[in-house]
């Protein structure tokens, strides 16, 4: 990175959550970094979600400019992060929200001093999860993730979506996502597209309270592939390319491989101008095939 982006802007992004939308609101209007704009984006919300928006940012009277948006028609949440970041520019480090969560006060200071010091395009922070049946994913320590470990290892709870701020240019430096060219997560290929480019950093600290209830989309998604899983009784594989390797500098090329309901395996190919060995990647493919999990390559 040749320097740090000229301004920082908290995205808050909401579709439906009038339960919850209020505090989350307020957290972002209460964010302690004093150099703030806070940009609120709704995606044609059904229920009372923008009214709730609309009366809590016109009580607000503190220092941080407020911007609204709201979609005329549902966008769905990848190509509504798209639109807003696009709306955004290129020149802003953006801190990302969902409406369903609450962020600590510190949580964009925090977020840009790590940004600052290390030049990482995303960083990544601990959450303390609400509503969650068992324990909470546990985190390793502050660090740097490589490419390497996510191709390996896959999504980790160091990547949850909900805590992510990031350089626009892992969306921007890449043709324009849409749900037809997203075979994978938000919160797995961006972290990954971060990592290649100028790091993932994250930063072990509390700085969001993140929310489990039926309407996550994270849990969404779980049902729907549990559902999928549960209906297959031979074994699926799909080779997606996104992006454009003739006009970007990176490659990815997903492949999911469903093994049995209960058992799902994420292998990762990515190719990067020399700076990401595949070795490690070819080491992985090779023990697969050893345990006859996934076919050879073709």
């Amino acid at each position: 990175m040749d320097s740090v982006e000229s301004r920082v802007v908290y995205l808050l992004m909401s579709c439906n959550q009038e339960a919850f939308i209020s505090k989350a609101v307020l957290s972002a209007l209460s964010q302690t970094y004093s150099d703030l704009e806070i940009f609120i984006s709704d995606d044609a919300s059904e229920d009372l979600t923008f009214d709730i928006i609309e009366v809590e940012v016109a009580k607000y009277s503190g220092p941080h400019p407020v911007r609204l948006n709201r979609n005329s028609a549902r966008l769905g949440s990848v190509e509504h992060l798209a639109k807003v970041v696009e709306m955004i520019g290129d020149d802003a480090f953006i801190v990302m929200a969902h409406g369903d969560d609450v962020a600590m006060p510190n949580r964009t200071e925090v977020l840009v001093e790590a940004h600052q010091r290390t030049g990482a395009s995303m960083i990544s922070s601990r959450a303390i999860w609400l509503g969650l049946d068992g324990e909470a994913p546990k985190t390793g320590k502050t660090r740097f993730i490589s490419p390497e470990r996510i191709i390996l290892h896959g999504w980790r709870p160091e990547m949850l979506g909900a805590t992510l701020a990031f350089d626009p240019a892992i969306l921007t430096s890449f043709p324009r996502l849409t749900k037809k060219r997203l075979p994978l997560g938000l919160d797995l290929l961006l972290p990954l597209r971060a990592a290649a480019m100028d790091g993932l950093y994250f930063v072990a600290e509390d700085l969001l309270y993140y929310r489990i209830h039926r309407n996550n989309m994270s849990n969404a998604f779980r049902d729907k592939l549990q559902s999928k899983l549960a209906s297959e009784e031979r074994y699926l594989t799909y080779e997606i390319p996104v992006g454009d390797a003739q006009e970007n500098d990176l490659f990815f090329l997903a492949r999911r491989k469903f093994v049995s309901p209960r058992h799902w395996i994420l292998a990762f190919g990515m190719k990067l101008k020399q700076r990401i060995q595949r070795s490690a990647l070819e080491k992985r493919r090779s023990q697969l095939r050893r345990q006859k999990m996934v076919s050879p390559s073709q």
